[in-house]
């Protein structure tokens, strides 16, 4: 009896493993869940009627929290990419986020309020992806044009402008191509090529406006919006990486040590502003005008970014926490919202004012790759066995006492 009852137990779990249609949202326990975060983007935008934390996921899913509670707006689940190396990405654009997907191949526009797809391009295969570059209607996503940087052997990548698409590449250890491209028909509009005998294309990080690269002596930075472009080198030991930032105004150098906020303006040579333990994650404001940094020790600091004043330091005070992978935030300068990822995939929601931090919510994005629970029967201490045994005597005697 008690096998032929296993044997049923094991066919419903076997059964239950999927859920038709109909089913999702009464059974589907993950439905909560967006994935482990690979990109985060907290935002309170004109015309929009609250703040939302996008998020696009290692499940090939793109969502939008509320940031008062952490529950789901909207979510999409996306087609999952053929290649590691070109995961689902996204990028906020007015009232809209546009999503690229397959290696790029697929062009997608949401309502960042609904979530409602507004349009859809499929663009053609192409042979040299990586240089690239195809125009797009931001209003309906009509094809404009395209072109290949044939002349451009390592492709970095491209910066937009109101008139001009600057695209920036060259030749490791020989020169440096920057191009400037009409962004009503794809032409070229100017090219300038500098001796580079630094450039290497995995030790540059582009910007916004600024291309950097580092190698032993230091790192040399450019701002692609002065014309003619020029190159800064500045001297430090041990460079190891350059932080990826939204602002053309401030650049992150990490040695293994330490890290280095330097300062720049139009033409000028960076301008060191701070020196840091090194930190693992960093963020800036989407008015440029507050720099966060995350800590090892769990900290998260904001600084004016123009003048490097301390405006916020605060511990998070939560046991066991993993170490950051990335930050996003939005602040008054009084008060400021962060949204957290940790390593461990947890996003953590958080406001901090006067040096002190209010978790508001938090949510286990590792439960998203769970897909089956076991009970397992793991052996007993002598002091546990004692007691299972106590109870389990047949002669034994339970009383019950009121008083």
């Amino acid at each position: 009896m008690y096998a032929a009852a296993t044997l049923q137990l094991a066919a419903l779990v076997a059964c239950a493993s999927a859920i038709y249609e109909d089913q999702i949202g009464k059974f589907d326990w993950r439905q909560e869940n967006v994935g482990c975060p690979r990109q985060i983007h907290v935002e309170r935008a004109k015309g929009l009627r609250h703040t939302h934390v996008l998020v696009s996921t290692e499940a090939d899913m793109v969502a939008s929290l509320q940031a008062s509670t952490g529950q789901i707006v909207w979510k999409q689940q996306l087609e999952h990419s053929s290649s590691s190396s070109s995961p689902l990405t996204f990028t906020a654009a007015s009232k809209s986020l546009i999503t690229f997907t397959n290696n790029n191949d697929v062009v997608r526009a949401w309502d960042r309020e609904t979530g409602i797809l507004l349009w859809e391009t499929q663009i053609s295969q192409i042979a040299n992806r990586d240089a690239h570059v195809t125009a797009l209607s931001l209003a309906n996503g009509q094809y404009k044009w395209s072109r290949n940087e044939e002349n451009i052997k390592d492709w970095i990548g491209s910066m937009p402008g109101s008139q001009m698409l600057t695209s920036v590449g060259g030749v490791a250890g020989v020169e440096l191509s920057v191009v400037r491209i009409d962004i009503t028909n794809g032409a070229t509009a100017k090219l300038q090529k500098l001796n580079a005998s630094w450039f290497k294309k995995e030790k540059c990080t582009l910007s916004d406006t600024l291309l950097s690269c580092f190698d032993e002596t230091g790192f040399h930075v450019a701002d692609l919006s002065s014309d003619p472009v020029t190159v800064h080198h500045t001297a430090l030991p041990a460079v190891h990486s350059i932080m990826k930032l939204n602002t053309r105004d401030l650049l992150l150098v990490n040695s293994h040590t330490n890290t280095y906020v330097y300062r720049l303006t139009l033409s000028e040579p960076p301008t060191l502003m701070l020196e840091l333990e090194k930190v693992e994650a960093v963020a800036t404001s989407d008015r440029h005008d507050f720099l966060a940094v995350a800590t090892a020790a769990h900290e998260l600091i904001v600084y004016d970014a123009v003048k490097g004043e301390l405006l916020f330091r605060a511990q998070i005070l939560e046991k066991d926490l993993a170490p950051f992978k990335m930050i996003s935030f939005i602040g008054s300068g009084q008060e400021f919202e962060f949204a957290v990822v940790l390593e461990d995939c947890r996003l953590i929601y958080l406001v901090g004012s006067s040096n002190k931090l209010a978790k508001e919510w938090i949510r286990h994005e590792a439960l998203s790759t769970v897909t089956s629970v076991e009970m397992v029967d793991l052996p007993l201490s002598e002091a546990q066995a004692d007691i299972e045994s106590e109870f389990a005597t047949d002669g034994g005697n339970f009383q019950f006492f009121f008083g």
